[in-house]
């Protein structure tokens, strides 16, 4: 099937102004692979930045958390000191966040990007 996602940001969601939002899933039986490609041209969301409209809700296991793969095609701006970026969902949510790390060091969120981007991400979840 297909999906419409959306980006946003945590503090505030603000408006986006999107140059392309392409969702793909297939669902066997309660696992769901995702895959997106979203780009824009502005954002007034702040905060951490999330990507939406995932086409079902993760599972509400607790503890539940499922990543995948997040290529940045286009003037992301990527969180200080931090040299891979992994999108991660967790419990009982239709939006994922996108997380910056490095050896040795913390995940640190990804903020809202005002400038042009493109992501394309993959991703696994239960539902």
């Amino acid at each position: 099937g297909t999906f419409t996602p959306t980006a946003f940001g945590t503090t505030a969601a603000g408006t986006t102004t999107y140059a392309s939002q392409t969702g793909s899933y297939t669902k066997v039986g309660d696992t769901v692979y995702v895959n997106i490609y979203i780009s824009w041209t502005a954002m007034t969301g702040t905060g951490d930045l999330r990507i939406g409209g995932l086409p079902f809700t993760s599972s509400s296991a607790s503890n539940y958390y499922t990543t995948g793969t997040i290529v940045p095609l286009l003037g992301f701006t990527w969180p200080s000191g931090k040299t891979q970026l992994n999108p991660l969902i967790g419990a009982s949510d239709t939006a994922m966040s996108i997380y910056g790390s490095a050896t040795d060091s913390n995940s640190g969120g990804a903020a809202t990007d005002s400038e042009i981007v493109a992501l394309a991400i993959t991703i696994t979840y239960k539902v």
